[in-house]
């Protein structure tokens, strides 16, 4: 999950997507679209969605959809690192085109488009290797003693943000704070992404020893932004066209394997 201001409001995606573009969504041939300038993707920092790795190259799960969306329009992308609240401005003005790892509310609406979902993101309870749970309810869970770890300003669901005050929640800063807790005995579990915090997990050599529970928190699928002063509706259509492309075609699902054959360890008891 991400920051809270890219979680505030449930994603209201059914409705959504038939109207804004109805017909316009519908797969077949995809002619190449003569772009007029590449298209601007601000992003930040974060592994595996999308990150510069050490050698300056792009990387990353919404990396890798957005490349081969733009591939297929036709149009090449120009990447600006910038943080994400300096992102969503420059959205709204037209001097960004693109943001990723995208969570839709009305205030965003106003100004960008939201392609078609791209990610089944989701937040998740990880415990110490090994660990079995006495209540598969995250409340019941935590008003049984279980002493759960969350990271500030994160969005974990409507549920866990009525409880961010139980006396068996403790906050950090920085979510990696919680590996320490957890294996020292001081948390007995804590709240992450699917991805990322698998990914943070095996950077820190610590596979072996957290392990993601059967639990799911809170589940709200991802998409691009796209500037409504910059981009327009047509090149919008031609983006939905190509991400649903990708998704009957079988390149999507195997991007998606990758990172999460990269990432996912079995644990117990699942």
């Amino acid at each position: 999950m991400r920051l809270w201001n890219r979680m505030s409001a449930l994603l209201r995606w059914a409705g959504l997507t038939g109207c804004v573009f109805g017909g316009l969504w519908l797969v077949g041939a995809l002619p190449a679209m003569a772009c007029e300038r590449p298209l601007s993707v601000g992003y930040d920092q974060w592994p595996p969605y999308h990150y510069r790795n050490a050698d300056g190259k792009m990387g990353g799960f919404a990396i890798e959809v957005l490349e081969e969306v733009a591939k297929r329009m036709g149009c090449p992308l120009e990447y600006k690192e910038r943080p994400w609240r300096r992102v969503l401005l420059e959205l709204k003005a037209g001097t960004t085109d693109v943001a990723m790892e995208a969570y839709y509310n009305d205030e965003r609406a106003a100004y960008a488009w939201f392609s078609e979902a791209y990610n089944p993101s989701s937040a998740h309870l990880w415990v110490k290797q090994g660990t079995q749970l006495r209540h598969r309810d995250l409340k019941a869970l935590i008003e049984s003693g279980f002493r759960l770890g969350v990271t500030k300003s994160f969005f974990y669901g409507p549920l866990m943000q009525g409880m961010r005050h139980h006396p068996n929640v403790e906050e950090v800063e920085d979510e990696s704070q919680n590996y320490g807790k957890l294996l020292k005995g001081r948390l007995d579990g804590f709240l992450g992404d699917t991805l990322a915090t698998r990914w943070a997990i095996d950077q820190q050599g610590l596979a072996g020893q957290i392990q993601r529970a059967d639990l799911a928190v809170y589940q709200a699928p991802a998409a691009f932004m796209l500037s409504k002063q910059s981009v327009s509706r047509d090149q919008v259509s031609a983006f939905n066209r190509a991400l649903l492309a990708m998704k009957q075609d079988g390149s999507y699902q195997t991007i998606l394997d990758h990172y999460l054959g990269r990432t996912e360890v079995q644990s117990t008891p699942e």
